[in-house]
């Protein structure tokens, strides 16, 4: 058999994804912190970018924004490359730039008017705020005031390094990243480990469960609630129906342990109304993280146009802007149009607080321009400061048409709340906008909306359909099938609450809204509720 090599042409279409457009896509599934992030380790790196909160000011008419901005730095790109090609300039004429010296004065500046005099000397404001403290930093400082020994000091801080979330000590073993599994360690291995003898090991742990969160380094809810049960005097009964009867207390079967203890009914009673005042999680006044200080910024806001006001930050009511045209059917066009009428009540505004706005720094790339040796560097940063430019205002752009679409399909909702939530899917969007489904999904994603019924995740209107009796109704959302069962269970008798069986009737006869009992399980689980045995209040 012979082989050789031959030459041949083939036609054949393939999707090349170009750096801009690779860029623009992870842009669009950045949340708003990634996205801060993003813009600021660009100013940190190209020179040649500035905001409007850095040292450099925005030149006059920056309040146009990105669309002046882009054309500003395509021009000067392209009178860098046309000015650069030819020239012949003499090196020794040319002062040359100390790059690391500019980025050091450049991290130092400080923006003009920032400082007073008798403020320089002041700590970062960082440092005079306060954080709740977490559980390891309040047990370690009972540590310290403790008197234990260097070895019982060392397996105390042992036992803290090994807390869980919940102020449980976990001792269970890992997985490894080869797929096998470490053993499960106990007491007497820390004791070990710490240079402490393993017969001490118990009495170690048990002073420091007396700490507070009193019960704190419980290996198990039973020991958890023993330990509080008896520092508050608990009698014989209630300890006994911790110690022996937790599993018959969670399903509120108080027959078999007043059978088993020979007591009466009312006696249990009364002991699970004394032991549910105990608290099964110890850390649950500690955080790592000041969850109390968490917040999320929208995106976009959505008011009434009647509330916009002329001192209101720039909004963008532009809909359809040149760019946006190109690639779409006459019929997408015709679409897009339409929603400047269905939406005539209401304004997206973009959220610009906190979001810096990049421009390109003329001065910087006037000193930079004429030196030949940063020719190249100087072309490659101007042109990752318009690709970035461009694909954040693409971004910006791409979420508000996304956002308009969904005010003009759920209407009701932005009128009168969540109950009115329509069915809808990505694919209704995207065929209305003429794009990806993929590309709505990124849009939708970690992006969050403020509208007069609360602030949402974009994701919230996206909603499956459920079927009613009636075929001549309109499906309902699941999101307010959801909404409806909630309101259900929350007006249910508390002493009889109501089964998933008896849910699914309610729905049909009042809603009309046919679901199966496993779906109502479903959404049940899904907004934390619990079953109908674990609701029942019997006192």
């Amino acid at each position: 058999m012979e082989l050789k090599q031959t030459a041949s042409l083939r036609l054949e279409q393939k999707l090349v994804m170009t750096p801009q457009l690779q860029q623009a896509i992870r842009l669009l599934q950045l949340s708003r912190f990634e996205l801060v992030e993003e813009v600021r380790r660009e100013i940190d790196s190209n020179p040649l970018v500035s905001s409007d909160e850095s040292d450099g000011r925005a030149p006059t008419g920056s309040s146009d924004r990105s669309a002046a901005t882009e054309q500003t730095a395509e021009r000067d790109y392209n009178r860098l490359i046309e000015a650069s090609a030819p020239a012949r300039v003499d090196e020794k004429a040319v002062r040359e730039v100390d790059w690391e010296k500019f980025l050091e004065n450049r991290t130092l500046q400080q923006s003009s008017g920032a400082s007073r005099a008798g403020f320089e000397e002041l700590p970062p404001i960082e440092q005079n705020l306060t954080k709740p403290r977490s559980l390891q930093d309040h047990l370690l400082w009972q540590l310290q005031m403790s008197d234990f020994t260097d070895e019982e000091r060392s397996f105390a801080e042992e036992v803290i390094g090994n807390l869980d979330e919940r102020g449980y000590l976990d001792l269970s073993g890992v997985e490894r990243p080869d797929g096998l599994r470490t053993p499960d360690l106990s007491i007497e291995d820390l004791a070990l480990d710490s240079g402490l003898h393993p017969d001490d090991a118990p009495l170690v742990l048990e002073i420091m469960q007396s700490f507070d969160p009193l019960g704190v380094a419980s290996r198990d809810l039973r020991e958890c609630l023993l330990i509080q049960g008896k520092a508050f005097g608990y009698d014989e009964v209630e300890l006994s129906i911790i110690d022996r009867h937790l599993q018959n207390l969670e399903k509120h079967n108080y027959q078999a342990i007043a059978r088993d203890l020979k007591i009466t009914l009312e006696d249990v009673y009364d002991a699970a109304k004394e032991i549910q005042k105990l608290e099964s999680r110890p850390a649950r006044e500690f955080f790592d993280q000041d969850e109390r200080s968490i917040g999320i910024t929208p995106d976009v806001y959505v008011v009434r146009r009647s509330d916009v006001t002329e001192s209101d930050p720039a909004d963008h009511h532009e809909l359809l802007g040149a760019e946006d045209k190109r690639g779409l059917s006459r019929e997408q066009e015709e679409y897009l149009a339409e929603l400047t009428d269905t939406t005539k009540h209401w304004a997206v505004v973009d959220n610009d607080k906190g979001l810096e706005r990049l421009f390109i720094n003329p001065q910087m790339l006037k000193r930079m321009e004429g030196d030949p040796k940063a020719k190249q560097f100087v072309e490659e940063k101007l042109r990752s400061a318009t690709w970035l430019i461009r694909a954040i205002d693409q971004r910006r752009r791409t979420i508000i048409r996304v956002v308009y679409c969904i005010i003009a399909m759920q209407r009701d909702f932005f009128e009168r709340g969540s109950s009115f939530l329509r069915p809808m899917i990505l694919r209704d969007v995207a065929a209305k906008l003429g794009m990806h489904e993929s590309t709505i999904s990124r849009v939708t994603t970690g992006k969050y909306v403020h509208t007069p019924q609360g602030l949402f995740e974009l994701k919230y209107f996206f909603n499956s359909s459920i079927q009613r009796v009636s075929a001549g109704e309109d499906n309902i959302a699941s999101e307010s099938v959801k909404q409806g069962i909630k309101k259900l269970i929350d007006d249910e008798d508390k002493l009889d609450p109501l089964s998933d069986q008896a849910i699914v009737e309610l729905l049909q006869a009042r809603e009309g809204i046919r679901i199966a009992r496993r779906t109502v399980a479903k959404y049940r689980e899904m907004l934390g509720i619990l079953a109908s045995s674990k609701r029942k209040r019997p006192f």
